[in-house]
């Protein structure tokens, strides 16, 4: 099964041991979302982590992962806390080879607020997929207003 990322999870050193070992890492993108950060941080609920919502015209890029193990999956789904933090939905998610059917895990809309920022932190780590992201695309998201923690 394929997974498309759009966060921490473009980074291939975080997605060590979830895939096959004939799996591929390939650039993607979902036309008509943009990426938000509105799924609240258990630890900080002020900090937003990523989330995809509809856009028209709006365009999220990321990594498709090809052939990710059942196994894969089941730790996926407990490091993005399916299914209160985030649930799934299978969407056409896009290549320079083509069209493909992937899983992508989206904000659990009872709990995403709209007026998130992500940390320096997350976001520095979802920026480890920046290989597979258009420049513009990186650039956008280096220029994301970050949460600054009180104090």
């Amino acid at each position: 099964m394929n997974y498309f990322a759009y966060g921490c999870n473009m980074d291939p050193s975080v997605m060590k041991g979830r895939l096959s070992k004939s799996s591929r890492r390939i650039p993607a993108w979902i036309k008509g979302y943009m990426i938000v950060f509105d799924v609240p941080w258990p630890n900080d609920p002020d900090i937003g982590f990523a989330d995809i919502q509809p856009h028209p015209g709006g365009t999220v890029h990321g990594v498709l992962y090809t052939e990710v193990t059942k196994d894969g999956f089941a730790e996926l789904d407990h490091q993005e806390g399916y299914p209160e933090t985030y649930g799934r939905a299978t969407m056409k998610v896009h290549t320079d080879e083509g069209a493909h059917e992937a899983v992508v895990y989206v904000g659990n809309p009872n709990i995403v607020r709209h007026s998130l920022k992500p940390s320096e932190h997350y976001l520095t780590c979802l920026l480890g997929g920046r290989d597979a992201l258009p420049l513009s695309y990186e650039n956008k998201l280096e220029h994301v207003p970050l949460h600054h923690p009180h104090g």
